[in-house]
């Protein structure tokens, strides 16, 4: 069974065109089966703490001029890769935190997504810069399973915001994971793969029933 879960992702990264992202069923069989709800998630499982500040405070600036504060002291690209890890994961994480308190219209949350995803790009634009193969590996481990937990950060939001424009980001960031794994080639790309799932996805009634 675990063979099949395995396949179903790898099928998420060959081919990735909306067709295939935008299957009911592969999207069941396999965000679905991770441990957590997608209700109970935290923010430690992005490595970010809870904001309290957020993007439609009138404050919000000054989290950003710290921001790019902190950026400046990242002096090689393996700090600057992780700076943007941290800052995308506070963006979306953010935008989750709105959701759940007011509704909103869908220029605000596109402006709020083209944020993260611009710090997204930012990754892997400086992890492409990085020589050491073990740091790489690390970052990359990281990434892997961070991926996960943003997959069902932006199926809360979809679910709050009811808004489609959730999903295009959605399959942008997917894509991007897809292709950024399999750099490393498919052999080593399936192996990091079949290691999470198999710590991460359990086989409920439900899931093998799908």
């Amino acid at each position: 069974m675990k063979k099949v879960y395995i396949f179903l992702f790898l099928v998420f990264i060959f081919f990735p065109n909306r067709a295939v992202f935008s299957s009911p069923f592969v999207e069941r069989t396999i965000f679905t089966s991770i441990k957590t709800k997608i209700s109970d998630i935290r923010p430690d499982e992005l490595d970010i703490h809870n904001p309290r500040i957020l993007p439609n405070s009138k404050i919000y600036f000054t989290k950003e001029l710290l921001r790019k504060i902190q950026f400046l002291f990242a002096f090689n690209n393996e700090r600057k890769a992780k700076h943007f890890i941290k800052t995308a994961n506070e963006k979306l994480y953010e935008i989750k935190k709105i959701s759940e308190k007011k509704s909103l219209d869908e220029e605000k949350l596109k402006k709020y997504l083209e944020k993260y995803e611009k710090d997204a790009n930012n990754i892997h634009k400086y992890l492409g810069r990085i020589k050491d193969e073990k740091n790489i590996e690390k970052i990359s481990k990281k990434i892997l399973e961070q991926e996960f937990v943003k997959q069902r950060i932006f199926d809360y939001i979809q679910e709050k915001t009811k808004k489609s424009i959730v999903q295009k980001y959605k399959e942008k960031s997917l894509e991007k994971f897809g292709k950024f794994i399999l750099k490393g080639g498919e052999k080593k790309a399936n192996k990091k793969l079949k290691e999470y799932i198999d710590k991460n996805i359990t086989f409920d009634k439900k899931s093998i029933q799908d």
